[in-house]
């Protein structure tokens, strides 16, 4: 069933607006089974029903990047097996969109947090670095939002992906989608800016 609905997925056309519930249940259906093959927990907590103006596949593609690189840390942490909680959590907070993605795997040390998002840099032997490479890109080309790296203070040990995405990207979903195409936020933002600035 969860290669049936990941095969739907990839094949689906693309769509302008991601609905984040849908796109977190699709991957956390993927990698539970991963999680739970080397001892770990993925929770997720979907504070409201929001959409984002981005194409649902490159949502999808976001959040792969990022469980995957939680599911690989938790395996390789010297307490592999020893209950690892990955978490997906999406919620409105001061205009702002937060999705924020943390594991209690092997963590970052500082000099690599630094050099994280640089090109073909990556903490595993064979790896290549594209896989962060492409969600700085998304987030920050696609979403207009940023992305931070840090310690899991909360748990003691792990990684913390925090992306946030500003009020002129947001829409909400009530009766469907609302909202307008991505570019008309930006130009809408763009105004009031521009109207802002010029008042007396």
């Amino acid at each position: 069933e969860n290669i049936r609905r990941y095969i739907d997925k990839t094949s689906a056309p693309l769509r302008e607006e991601a609905d984040m519930a849908r796109e977190i249940s699709l991957v956390k259906d993927v990698y539970s089974y991963q999680a739970r093959a080397i001892g770990a927990k993925l929770i997720t907590d979907i504070r409201e029903n929001i959409a984002v103006p981005i194409n649902s596949v490159r949502m999808y593609q976001l959040l792969q990047n990022l469980v995957s690189n939680s599911v690989e840390a938790c395996a390789r942490a010297p307490e592999n097996n020893a209950g690892h909680i990955i978490s997906i959590s999406v919620r409105r907070a001061s205009g702002n969109i937060l999705l924020v993605v943390s594991d209690t795997g092997c963590g970052f040390r500082a000099e690599e947090k630094a050099r994280a998002f640089n090109t073909s840099f990556s903490t595993k032997k064979d790896g290549t670095g594209i896989g962060l490479m492409t969600m700085k890109t998304i987030v920050k080309q696609e979403l207009h939002g940023s992305i931070k790296l840090s310690d899991n203070q909360k748990d003691g040990r792990g990684t913390v992906f925090t992306i946030t995405i500003p009020d002129s990207t947001w829409v909400v979903k009530k009766e469907g989608f609302v909202g307008i195409p991505p570019v008309m936020h930006m130009k809408c933002k763009e105004l009031i800016d521009f109207l802002q600035a010029a008042k007396p």
